[in-house]
């Protein structure tokens, strides 16, 4: 006796929409007339999630002292999570576009349109003004829903009448990830070693709003991949002082300049990806398929002006030049995550004095410097091209409302014995 054998699934109107509490035996029900039930789902089998990777380097000793590193990285990631959202995906999502075997109840394909019909058949609250034509034009986005007005083996032979939205958690996406990364070392010899990273890379995923009915259309740049990256660090004793090149004297001249070290930490990073968008989208296409203008990422001019929550990354250029509305039941061609935010620098450092006593004793101030330059790192803008350019987020690593990562100084000392 399963719980769900006497479930007998509500009931639409006209208007697709659920006027009754759905009430399932063994499940947690809606509490308000009226409210979707959340529902949750997944694969009779599950596919553990795949990560193949390689890479091929090349190493090349330039002085005894000083090497180069070439590499090629790649992986694909097969049944993985989309970006950002765990993995939830929802085959109850809108359409643009829905087959007429979607339609049961006049088996006529619709499309989206604001200014269409809001139902299907006269009844039930709905006037002949309001049913849908033989266009299929219907602004009434549940209307465009798989399971609201088709239909499933566990439905019958009529439509399922399903209205929520489903968290479907199937592992059915990819991912892609390509690398260029070159090393620089410097071995540690006469008080110096350095050693510097550079990764050009490419990441590739898709987002899961709409993925199931247009995988295509939401593949883009991940969100978490920086397409250049370089970090570089090193130690640097510096040649004053006993046995060094420079003021090679002992005593009081040795204890002021001798015994200083420095060691810089550096990271320099271009911006992350994010999507460019419009503001008029609901007059085109339903709110689960990608906000996309026509244009090219390319031709959008940034750079950082103002300050703080005042500061903008870009002036919004508007439809009608370079970028322009792709019109009703259309995606735009400029893809997701095109175009690039703000660049990320920071840069920590490290001065250190080392005082020996007696040769058995040795005293050390040092003091360390967390964003050294003071630096600002903005996140992302908002990308619509008519309203946005405007930055929300950051400083990293924290947000406007909180620390704003200013520099900060700490100062320490050690005595060794």
């Amino acid at each position: 006796s399963s719980p769900l054998s006497n479930f007998t699934p509500p009931v639409a109107n006209a208007q697709g929409q659920i006027p009754i509490t759905a009430s399932i035996p063994g499940a947690i029900p809606a509490t308000t007339i009226g409210q979707s039930v959340s529902v949750k789902a997944r694969p009779f089998t599950e596919r553990l999630p795949t990560l193949d990777a390689w890479n091929a380097a090349v190493q090349r000793s330039l002085t005894p002292t000083l090497s180069v590193e070439v590499a090629y990285v790649g992986n694909k990631g097969s049944h993985t999570l989309s970006d950002g959202d765990g993995n939830n995906t929802n085959p109850n999502e809108a359409a643009i576009v829905l087959p007429a075997s979607f339609n049961k109840v006049t088996n006529v394909a619709l499309h989206y349109d604001p200014a269409g019909g809001t139902c299907l058949v006269v009844g039930a609250g709905c006037t002949a003004a309001q049913v849908v034509g033989a266009s299929g034009a219907t602004s009434n986005t549940t209307l465009l829903q798989r399971y609201t007005n088709g239909n499933l083996p566990a439905c019958g032979t009529g439509p399922c009448n399903w209205t929520q939205g489903i968290s479907y958690y199937g592992d059915d996406q990819d991912t892609h990830y390509n690398a260029l990364q070159i090393k620089v070392t410097k071995a540690f010899t006469k008080g110096l070693s350095i050693n510097g990273n550079y990764a050009y890379q490419v990441g590739r995923d898709n987002a899961s709003s709409f993925a199931t009915w247009n995988k295509q259309a939401v593949i883009g740049n991940d969100q978490a991949i920086r397409r250049s990256a370089f970090t570089g660090y090193g130690l640097w004793d510096l040649p004053f002082g006993k046995n060094q090149m420079f003021l090679n004297q002992g005593g009081l001249m040795n204890y002021i300049v001798g015994g200083w070290e420095f060691s810089p930490v550096f990271a320099w990073q271009s911006g992350l990806p994010f999507s460019l968008s419009y503001d008029e989208c609901a007059a085109s296409i339903p709110g689960d398929a990608p906000c996309q203008p026509n244009g090219s990422a390319g031709a959008l001019h940034t750079g950082l002006t103002g300050f703080g929550t005042s500061a903008k990354y870009f002036k919004a250029p508007g439809l009608g030049g370079a970028f322009s509305a792709p019109g009703l039941d259309t995606i735009g061609n400029v893809n997701r995550n095109s175009a690039w935010g703000p660049r990320f620098f920071n840069a920590d450092m490290s001065i250190m004095k080392n005082v020996t006593f007696h040769e058995r004793y040795v005293a050390q101030f040092r003091m360390d410097a967390f964003n050294a330059f003071n630096h600002i790192n903005y996140g992302n803008p908002a990308g619509s091209v008519e309203s946005g350019g405007g930055i929300g987020g950051g400083p990293f690593p924290a947000g406007l409302a909180g620390t704003t990562n200013p520099r900060q100084l700490q100062f320490t000392l050690h005595f060794q014995f």
